[in-house]
């Protein structure tokens, strides 16, 4: 086809459909006559959902991390037999109160009788408990939230001329 304004750049937009989640992947402008070639672009929405879960993903097992380490000082402290007059023991004690709770009584915890040292068993399970909920948790949600909507293929185009 012979343009008819060679002086003017012609234009087309083009807009990819995703039959799946049924919403354009792509619109924008496309230049024609650079040398007969096209570039297309295409956003996956599934793709997009992974990456943000990703970033969710870790921001909430930063978090847990961030737990998990407050309970294994609160083993260390316990088994040295730390001074719980210390301001920072007994911070790290009172933050992990809470979340160590649930597990007492569940084992006995051995004592060294001449030290006073103990073996916080109730941390130990709570560390262990917390961790498999997150991984556990995490998991299902994303499989939950990542799975593709149809088995439709996720490829259809059409182009719109303005």
């Amino acid at each position: 086809m012979v343009d008819q304004h060679p002086d003017r750049e012609r234009i087309d937009r083009v807009v990819v459909d995703d039959p799946a989640v049924g919403q354009p992947v792509y619109d924008a402008p496309v230049a024609y006559g650079t040398g007969g070639a096209a570039e297309s672009y295409a956003v996956d929405h599934v793709d997009a959902a992974r990456s943000q879960f990703n970033w969710i993903s870790r921001l909430i097992w930063l978090l847990v991390g961030i737990l998990l380490l407050i309970i294994a000082l609160r083993v260390v402290f316990l088994a040295a037999d730390a001074n719980p007059d210390s301001g920072f023991v007994d911070r790290i004690y009172a933050i992990s109160d809470p979340f160590v709770k649930p597990f007492h009584n569940i084992f006995s915890e051995p004592t060294d009788d001449e030290t006073g040292a103990r073996l916080d068993t109730a941390a130990l399970l709570a560390i262990v408990v917390y961790t498999i909920a997150t991984w556990i948790v995490l998991r299902i949600v994303s499989l939950m939230l990542l799975r593709p909507r149809s088995g439709v293929s996720r490829s259809a185009s059409r182009v719109d001329r303005l």
